[in-house]
């Protein structure tokens, strides 16, 4: 199974507090997916605020719950304060699955789908897809 993971209004943090403040989010929820996957996923950062976990030998209600729960281990983090006040952030997540023979061009474009589709719900939430179109 694969996630994408993208911060919320994360253009909002640099432009208020420093890119110096950003970078340090960006730390700080690359941690928290860390703590909230297992030894076996692959966690990588793809590029700005985005992220990717490959969940490895998990079946699409696992890969669900452990989306829901990396999304709620970020929106729990304990943020830093700086001049202009305290910073928090969330995330969207959006999934898809991943089968052996499937096109990994494919699987990407179905997970940024529904990553898009968590954020025109509102953001902060979880959007999933367990069979490729």
């Amino acid at each position: 199974m694969l996630l994408l993971i993208d911060a919320d209004d994360f253009t909002k943090i640099n432009d208020r507090h420093g890119h110096a403040k950003g970078d340090e989010a960006l730390n700080r929820i690359a941690k928290a997916l860390l703590y909230a996957t297992r030894p076996s996923d692959v966690v990588g950062r793809t590029g700005g605020t985005e992220f990717g976990v490959i969940l490895r030998g998990v079946d699409k209600d696992s890969a669900m719950l452990r989306a829901e729960m990396i999304r709620r281990q970020v929106e729990a983090i304990r943020w830093m304060k700086s001049d202009r006040g305290s910073i928090r952030t969330t995330v969207s997540i959006g999934g898809a699955e991943m089968r052996g023979s499937a096109d990994t061009a494919q699987s990407l474009r179905q997970a940024a789908r529904c990553l898009y589709e968590a954020k025109q719900q509102g953001r902060n939430r979880v959007s999933f897809t367990y069979k490729l179109a």
